[in-house]
C-alpha cells in the first residue's frame, strides 16, 4: 500500500495537475479576447455572447441582436444566478449563462422578429425587415432546435460537477460552447468559422454568487460531426488552442503559462436524450478518465429556420449510408483474422491435395517385385576407419590438420553376401557400434574415413536400397500396443498407396500375434517382454521391406533362450522368399547353438583392428592354420572373443592381419563365385558395385531410404492421433503418472487434468486475495497487484512445456532418425497438443475466475481483451520453454534458466519499480520482458474502460482518471495496448521461428 508520505505527495501532485486540464489561449499580442476579431475601425467583433472593449464582458438579453445592442450582466438583474450568469437577463425562452440557448421555439421566432426589427438591413441568413416576411422566409420560419447535432450555429450550456473540481473551487461551475457548420446560414451575430468550436468555463464562488467568473476559454478547428451511436452525437476536432484569463478563482495557484501550452484533439460527445455530455482532452481524460470532464444538466439550442434544417436533412440522409459501419481497428482485426484463416485453409487444401494424389498413385510396391527379393542386395566396406578428437589437442590438430586423437576403428575391408548372416563380434570398447553405425549411415561426432558399396544385380539399376537400423537400447511408446506401435510405423513408413497389411504380416514373421494387443509398458508399468520388445524394434524396420538389416546388439540383456529366438528370427529373414534380407549384427557373448546361426563373423579387436573374417563354420581350421586351436568342445564364440579380449602379438603382427585381410578377400571371391555357379544365384553372376563414398556420399543411401514416405499432412495426422489416443488411456495410468514422471505420452491426459485443476485452485485463490477490490489508490494497487501475480502464475506454469519436451525428445530423435516423419510434422503435433489442452485451456479458467471475482472491467470487449493478452504471454513462454528444451539436453539447467529469466521478467514488469525509475543503463532490458508488455497492456486495458480513483488525501476528495495513477505509480503508457499486443505477437513469431529452426536444423541423433 502507498504510505502515508506517498500519498501526500501523490495528492499535491494530483492537485496541480488538475488545472493542467484545459484549453486554448489566444496568439500572444491580441487585443481581443475570447477569440474575437478587430474590425476595420480597431473595434472588437465579439463571438455572441460575449461582449465589451475586448469581448471580456458577458453578453445579456436577445442572442439575435448584435453585440452593442445586447446589455452587460448586471449581477444585481441577474438575480444573484451565480455560474448561470445572465439568468433574468436572458430574453423569455433563452438560457444559459450568456442567453445564448434557445429553448422553445416561439422565443427564437420573436427574437427574430426584434432583430429585424431593429435593423435596417440583412442579416447574414437573408433575415428581411418586418414588411418583408412572410412566404417561409421571415421570422415566422424561424424555430429552436434542441437537439445536440448542430444544423448551422448551436450553443449548449452544461453544469459541471465533479467532486475534485469543487474541493478546489467551492462554488458552482457551467460550461459553454458553441458549434459553428454553416456560418453562412447563422442567425446569431459574428458566428465562429466552419467547422470551430469555442467554450468558456464559468465560476461562480460559494461565498459570492452574485458574480460570475470566466476562468478558461478554448477554440478549435477542423471539426467534423457524427453519430457515434444512434443517440450519441460526436464534435471531433483538432488544433485545440487554450488560453486562461486566471487560474484559481482569484487564488494563489496560477497556471496560465502551462494551459497556454496545451494542445492536440477534442472531442465533445452528447447523449440525445439524457442532457448528459462529456469534454473529452488528453489531459482531461488523464485525470478523469477515458470519458474526460463529465458534463451534466446539459441543454442545447439553436435558432434556425425550419426551410434550412428541411434542406440540410435531405442533404445529409443522402450521404449517410444506411446501417452501422465498423471501426478502423475492427476491421483491420477481420482482415488479419481472415488471412490466418485463409493462409490456413489453403494449407490444408495443398496438403490435402497431395495427400489424396500420394494415395491414388498408382507407384508399385517392392514386396511385389521378385527380382530384388531373388537377388538380394550385399554390402562391402573398404577401409573403415574413425576417431575422435582429443579434447586437449582438438583446436591446435584443426589449425594444423593432423590426426585426431583417440582411434576406435582402423582399416576394417570386408563384405557380407547378399542374403547372409553376419555377426560382429568382439570386447567391449572393441568399436563394434561404431562399426555398424557407419554401415548404416548415423550420423557421428568423430572423423570417418573409407567407403561402403552396395552392391546390386546388374538387373536392377537405379533402384533405391531401403537400410533398416535397430539400435541397442529400444525407445517405444510405453502407452500403446504393438499392434498400434506397428501400424503408426507403417503409417508413415511406407507410401500412401501401400497396403496396411504388412503390419500383420510383419507380427505373423515375428511371433508377436500373441501379444499384438498388449501395451508396450515402461519402467512405471509393465508390458511385453525384454525379447518381445527387441522384436517390436526389429519389426518396426523390417515394416519397409529392407534389403539390409543392420541391428546393434539385439540380444542385449535378454536370457538364452529369448537371444536364440531373436537370432532365429533374424535368420529366417535371409532365407525368405518373399525378400531375401542381408543381416549385419553386433552380439556380446553367443551361445553355441546362437553362433551356429550365423553364416559368418567378423572379430574385432581393441583399437578397432579387424582380427578375423570368414564363413562361422570354418573358424576352428582358420585358426589352426594360423597356430591357434579352439580347445575341444568349446564354443567357437568364446575363444574368438578370448582371443580378440587379449590377441597374441603373432596374431596383431601388420604381415599377420595383411595375410588375414588377403584371407578374407579370398574367402568372400569363393562366396561369390559358389554363387554365381549355383542354379539360383545365376542372376547374379555380374555384382555390380553401388559405390558410396564415406564420407560425405556414403550417407546419401541410407539418406534416401530414411526420406519420409508420406505427406507432411498424413504424417500430422498419425501424430495428433497418437497423441489424443494416449490422452484416453486408462485411469490407472494416470493417477500412477500422477505420483511419478512417466514419459510425457502417458502423462499428457492426467497433465490436462491437473493443469487445469491446479489452474481453478489457482484462481480461486488468488481472486480471493483480490476480492472485489475497491477504487481507491490502494484498491488500484491491489488490482495491478492481480494481473501482476496471474501472469506471473503463467509464466512459471509454462516450465510444465521444457519438461514435457525433454522427455519426449528421445523418441523423436529415434523416430527421427528412422525417417518416420519430418521435424515439421512433429513440431505442429507437438504444439498443438501442448498448447491446446495444458496452456489455453487452463489460462482460460484461471482468467475467468480471476477476472469476476476481483471485479475487473465488466464490459465483455474489456474482458476478450484480457484474454488476447494473457493467451499471447502464455503462448510466448510455452514456445521460450520448448526452445530451451530443444537446445538443452539436461533438464535441470533449462528449468535453471528459465526460473532465473522469470524472474527477470518480474523484475523489469513495472510493478516492483517504477520502469522511470531504473537506471538507463539497465532499463532497455525492459524491452525483452514479455511480462512487462503483458502487465503494461492489462493494466491498460483496465484503465481504459473508465475506472475512476475515489479517494481522499489531505482532507481533499478526488475524483480523477486512474490513468493518471497508472503513470503515476507504474509508469505504463495508456496508448500501449495495442501496440504491446503486436509486440507479443512478435515474441510468439520469434520464438516459434527459432523453436522450428531448432527442431529441423539441431535437434538430430548424432552418436
Amino acid at each position: 500500500m502507498v504510505r502515508h508520505s506517498q500519498r501526500q505527495d501523490l495528492g499535491r501532485l494530483l492537485l496541480a495537475a488538475l488545472y493542467i486540464a484545459i484549453f486554448v489561449p489566444v496568439a500572444a499580442g491580441q487585443s481581443c479576447l475570447n477569440y474575437g476579431s478587430l474590425s476595420s475601425t480597431s473595434t472588437c467583433e465579439c463571438p455572441s455572447g460575449l461582449s465589451g472593449p475586448t469581448c471580456d464582458q458577458v453578453a445579456c438579453g436577445n442572442p439575435l441582436l448584435s453585440q452593442s445592442q445586447r446589455p452587460i450582466l448586471d449581477d444585481s438583474l441577474a438575480g444573484n444566478s451565480g455560474a448561470g450568469g445572465c439568468g433574468n437577463q436572458c430574453t423569455p425562452g433563452f438560457t444559459g449563462p450568456t442567453c445564448n440557448t434557445c429553448t422553445l421555439p416561439s422565443a427564437c421566432s420573436s427574437a427574430a422578429l426584434a432583430s429585424a426589427s431593429t435593423s435596417a438591413s440583412t442579416t447574414s441568413a437573408g433575415l428581411v425587415a418586418p414588411g418583408g416576411l412572410g412566404g417561409g422566409s421571415g421570422a415566422s420560419d424561424v424555430t429552436c432546435s434542441t437537439s445536440p447535432w448542430a444544423w448551422t450555429e448551436s450553443f449548449t450550456s452544461c453544469a459541471v460537477v465533479n467532486p475534485t473540481l469543487q474541493s478546489v473551487f467551492p462554488g458552482t461551475t457551467a460550461l459553454t460552447y458553441s458549434k459553428t457548420v454553416d456560418p453562412a446560414l447563422a442567425l446569431s451575430t459574428n458566428p465562429g468559422g466552419n467547422g470551430t468550436i469555442a467554450a468558456q468555463l464559468w465560476y461562480s464562488s460559494s461565498k459570492d454568487n452574485s458574480s460570475i467568473i470566466e476562468q478558461f476559454y478554448c477554440k478549435a478547428d477542423s471539426c467534423v460531426q457524427s453519430n457515434s451511436t444512434s443517440k450519441v452525437v460526436d464534435w471531433s476536432c483538432q488544433n485545440l488552442a487554450p488560453g486562461a484569463f486566471f487560474c484559481g478563482g482569484g487564488g494563489a495557484l496560477d497556471l496560465t503559462e502551462t494551459i497556454d501550452t496545451l494542445s492536440g484533439y477534442l472531442i465533445i460527445s452528447c447523449d440525445v436524450t439524457g442532457g448528459t455530455c462529456a469534454f473529452k482532452q488528453e489531459v482531461l481524460q488523464k485525470l478523469f478518465g477515458a470519458n474526460g470532464l463529465a458534463l451534466s444538466s446539459c441543454i442545447s439550442g439553436e435558432c434556425v429556420k425550419q426551410s434550412t434544417i428541411a434542406a440540410l436533412a435531405s442533404v445529409l440522409h443522402s450521404s449517410t449510408s444506411d446501417g452501422s459501419t465498423l471501426s478502423n481497428g475492427v476491421i483491420a482485426g477481420l482482415v488479419v483474422l481472415g488471412a490466418i484463416v485463409l493462409a490456413l485453409l489453403i494449407l490444408i487444401g495443398f496438403g490435402w491435395n497431395n495427400q489424396r494424389k500420394a494415395r491414388t498413385s498408382t507407384t508399385s510396391s517392392t514386396f511385389d517385385e521378385k527380382p530384388l527379393a531373388s537377388s538380394g542386395v550385399g554390402l562391402r566396406w573398404s577401409e573403415i576407419g574413425y576417431s575422435l578428437p582429443s579434447r586437449g589437442l582438438r583446436i591446435a590438430k584443426r589449425k594444423s590438420g593432423g590426426e585426431d586423437g583417440r582411434v576406435l576403428l582402423d582399416g576394417i575391408t570386408g563384405e557380407v553376401a547378399p542374403g547372409h548372416l553376419l555377426a560382429i563380434l568382439g570386447p567391449t570398447g572393441a568399436g563394434k557400434s561404431t562399426f555398424v553405425d557407419i554401415l548404416a549411415g548415423r550420423r557421428k561426432s568423430g572423423r570417418s574415413s573409407g567407403s561402403v558399396e552396395l552392391i546390386l544385380s546388374k538387373d536392377e539399376p537405379g533402384r533405391i536400397i531401403k537400410i533398416g537400423y535397430v539400435d541397442q537400447h529400444d525407445i517405444l511408446p510405453s502407452t500403446s500396443t504393438v499392434r498400434e506401435t506397428l501400424m503408426f510405423a507403417a503409417s508413415l513408413k511406407l507410401p500412401e498407396s501401400w497396403p496396411r497389411e504388412r503390419v500383420f504380416d510383419v507380427l505373423s514373421q515375428l511371433g508377436l500375434l500373441d501379444c499384438a494387443d498388449t501395451r508396450i509398458g515402461g519402467s512405471e508399468r509393465r508390458g511385453i517382454s525384454g525379447g518381445e520388445r527387441r522384436r517390436v524394434s526389429i519389426g518396426l524396420e523390417l515394416l519397409s521391406a529392407p534389403a539390409i538389416l543392420i541391428l546393434d546388439e539385439p540380444t542385449s540383456g535378454l536370457d538364452s533362450v529369448s537371444a536364440k529366438r531373436v537370432i532365429s528370427v533374424l535368420k529366417s529373414l535371409t532365407t525368405s522368399e518373399s525378400n531375401k534380407t542381408t543381416i549385419i549384427t553386433t552380439i556380446h557373448q553367443p551361445n553355441s547353438q546362437v553362433y551356429h546361426l550365423f553364416d559368418s563373423v567378423l572379430v574385432l579387436t581393441g583399437g578397432g583392428r579387424q582380427l578375423h573374417l570368414g564363413p562361422a563354420a570354418d573358424v576352428n581350421s582358420t585358426l589352426a592354420a594360423r597356430g591357434h586351436h579352439c580347445p575341444e568342445g568349446w564354443n567357437p564364440a568364446d575363444y574368438l572373443l578370448e582371443l580378440a579380449s587379449d590377441p597374441p602379438v603373432d596374431l596383431l603382427s601388420p604381415t599377420t592381419l595383411r595375410a588375414s585381410k588377403i584371407s578374407s578377400q579370398a574367402w568372400q571371391k569363393s562366396y561369390a563365385s559358389e554363387d554365381a555357379n549355383s542354379d539360383e544365384g545365376k542372376d547374379n553372376q555380374q555384382m555390380l558395385p553401388a559405390l558410396h563414398k564415406f564420407p560425405p556420399s556414403g550417407k546419401a543411401t541410407t539418406q534416401a531410404s530414411q526420406k519420409p514416405a508420406t505427406v507432411i499432412l498424413t504424417q500430422f495426422q498419425v501424430l495428433a492421433g497418437r497423441q489424443f489416443h494416449n490422452l484416453q488411456r486408462d485411469w490407472s495410468l494416470v493417477v500412477r503418472s500422477f505420483f511419478s514422471h512417466s514419459v510425457v505420452l502417458g502423462r499428457l491426459f492426467c497433465e490436462q487434468i491437473m493443469h487445469n485443476l491446479v489452474a481453478a485452485i489457482v484462481g480461486v485463490f488468488v481472486g480471493g486475495m483480490f476480492f472485489q477490490v475497491n477504487s481507491s489508490i490502494g484498491g488500484f494497487q491491489s488490482r495491478i497487484g492481480s494481473l501482476f501475480f496471474l501472469g506471473s502464475l503463467l509464466a512459471f506454469a509454462s516450465l510444465s512445456a521444457l519438461t514435457n519436451f525433454i522427455h519426449v525428445k528421445p523418441l523423436f530423435l529415434r523416430e527421427r532418425s528412422n525417417g518416420l516423419y519430418s521435424p515439421v510434422s512433429f513440431f505442429l503435433s507437438e504444439v498443438v497438443f501442448d498448447i491446446v489442452p495444458l496452456r489455453i485451456a487452463p489460462t482460460l479458467i484461471a482468467s475467468c475466475i480471476v477476472y469476476w471475482m476481483v471485479g475487473l472491467s465488466p464490459s465483455a470487449s474489456h474482458f476478450f481483451k484480457f484474454l488476447l493478452i494473457l493467451l499471447e504471454f502464455n503462448v510466448a513462454a510455452t514456445l521460450f520453454n520448448l526452445c530451451l528444451a530443444a537446445s538443452l539436453s539436461q533438464a535441470s539447467i533449462a528449468i535453471l534458466i528459465s526460473a532465473v529469466l522469470n524472474l527477470f521478467q518480474m523484475a523489469f514488469a513495472g510493478f516492483f519499480v517504477n520502469i522511470a525509475s531504473i537506471p538507463p543503463v539497465l532499463r532497455w532490458l525492459q524491452w525483452i520482458a514479455p511480462l512487462k508488455y503483458t502487465l503494461e497492456a492489462l493494466a491498460v486495458n483496465e484503465v481504459s474502460s473508465g475506472l475512476m480513483i475515489v479517494d481522499t488525501l489531505q482532507g481533499v476528495k478526488i475524483n480523477v482518471s486512474a490513468e493518471l495513477i497508472m503513470d503515476v505509480l507504474f509508469g505504463f503508457k495508456s496508448n500501449a495496448y495495442y501496440r504491446n499486443v503486436l509486440v507479443l505477437f512478435g515474441f510468439v513469431g520469434g520464438f516459434a521461428l527459432i523453436l522450428v529452426g531448432t527442431v529441423v536444423y539441431r535437434l538430430r541423433e548424432m552418436r
